[in-house]
């Protein structure tokens, strides 16, 4: 069809009157129409799509709800100009055609890739890191599509710390109270809040203002009795009291019981009055703390030394006051703070890991791990190819796929009617086993001793 007229003033610049120019106008509307109407008579075909797309919902000025191949009316698919019935072929949803289609995996170690238009996961062939999930492990890396780690050492140097290692929180470092010097008898060291400290920086004051207190570096304590030196008996009802061979000695009656826990007196008629007192004190005992008065009895709170550690026994030491930490006499169960492992026991005062949990579900085409905070067993598929069976020699050619170990089982066939073939699993030797005697073998013919008769 031609559409414009071949005329050479269409396409040079002559001026046409307005009558002309009207009329080629109108002419050319109307060949575009009778165009448009010839077009929309022909059966187009539609553009082949990709396996597993729809052509629906094409868009445009066509309208709604229709297929691309749909121009001429009716319910069809892409491929279908002559039937009703609406056809959609679904693709899978994991097809490809390189490794780059494939949605990245969750699945830490491995990497998606495309097998033959399919996704599938294998293990990762680069170094990466992952997280094992243990804060006992650093420096994880991917290892044959297993999270791998170095144990983490966790020691701070302090004596006065148990460290330890917790798998789901990391380095632990617990406070002890237990003697941390000793070779200067002038001074008492303890550990106290995770540090070194003087417990004791006078030990040797005995509370006597009639001595002199000091402590030799070798002797240890040394006390010089003062004599004719004024000083308090705490005796109402004395007086002119002096030292005297080391003791607050005074004149007069002495209402003195020496107990620290009464306030000692006498009345003007000399009787004496000891009256209970609720003072600090010290009862003596260097492994109870608090002492205090209480119905003119001095008495403190045993001095707690545990260290919240099942593999330490903490006991105070009744001459100095410091804890001291044992081991357990005997084995001693313990948590390790890893679910994956069981039977923990104590040794050198640390919490030893148990014995890991087996995870293996007997399939050789599967990775299997276990989880440190749950104690669950995860299994994954192992990567398509690889080479399986070898608990079962009867296989030939075994590959894992999709999780499976798939190979040909291994011909024992003797061509003999009379001997039972089998294979063994384990060894792969084909072994035959002779039928029952008279077991039919052929026309007129049975099986005797394993040999067609």
């Amino acid at each position: 069809m031609k559409i414009f007229p071949s005329r050479p003033w269409i396409l040079n610049a002559d001026p046409l009157p307005q009558q002309r120019r009207s009329a080629f106008w109108l002419y050319n509307t109307l060949a575009l129409s009778l165009l448009a109407l010839s077009l929309g008579s022909v059966g187009c075909s539609a553009p082949t799509l990709p396996e597993g797309n729809t052509a629906a919902d094409g868009g445009g000025d066509g309208g709604a709800d229709q297929t691309t191949a749909d121009q001429s009316g009716g319910d069809q698919t892409a491929g279908d100009q002559t039937g009703s019935d609406t056809k959609v072929d679904t693709a899978p949803a994991v097809a490809c055609k390189v490794d780059t289609d494939c949605p990245a995996t969750k699945v830490q170690c491995y990497a998606a890739f495309c097998d033959v238009g399919t996704c599938d996961i294998k293990p990762v062939t680069v170094t990466q890191t992952c997280n094992d999930g243990n804060a006992c492990t650093e420096a994880d890396t991917c290892s044959k599509g297993k999270c791998v780690g170095t144990a983490k050492t966790c020691n701070d140097d302090n004596p006065c710390t148990i460290d330890l290692c917790a798998p789901a929180s990391g380095c632990v470092f617990n406070n002890l109270d237990k003697p941390c010097q000793t070779d200067d008898i002038c001074t008492l060291h303890a550990c106290q809040a995770g540090k070194c400290a003087v417990v004791n920086p006078s030990p040797c004051d005995d509370n006597n203002t009639c001595t002199v207190d000091s402590c030799d570096p070798k002797l240890g304590c040394q006390y010089k009795s003062l004599t004719a030196v004024a000083c308090d008996d705490g005796d109402s009802c004395t007086k002119g009291d002096v030292c005297k061979f080391g003791q607050c000695v005074g004149k007069g009656k002495s209402c003195n019981d020496d107990n620290p826990c009464t306030d000692d007196g006498c009345d003007a008629a000399g009787t004496c009055a000891n009256v209970p007192n609720s003072k600090a004190c010290s009862d003596g005992k260097p492994c109870t703390q608090a002492d205090a008065c209480a119905n003119g009895t001095c008495s403190g709170k045993p001095k707690n030394c545990e260290d919240g550690s099942p593999c330490t026994i903490n006991t105070c030491d009744p001459l100095t006051g410091a804890c001291n930490v044992g081991l357990p006499s005997t084995p001693t169960p313990c948590d390790d703070g890893n679910a994956c492992t069981t039977g923990e026991t104590c040794a050198s005062f640390v919490c030893q890991p148990g014995v890991a949990k087996t995870c293996d579900d007997g399939n050789d085409c599967t990775v299997d791990a276990c989880v440190p905070a749950t104690g669950e067993c995860a299994h994954q598929p192992a990567a398509d190819g690889d080479a399986c069976g070898a608990s079962n020699l009867c296989l030939v050619d075994a590959k894992c796929e999709l999780g499976q170990c798939i190979g040909s089982t291994k011909s024992c066939d003797d061509n003999n009617p009379c001997t039972t073939d089998l294979c063994d699993p384990g060894t792969g030797l084909c072994t035959q086993a002779n039928a029952v005697d008279g077991t039919v073998c052929g026309e007129n013919l049975t099986c005797q001793s394993g040999v067609c008769l």
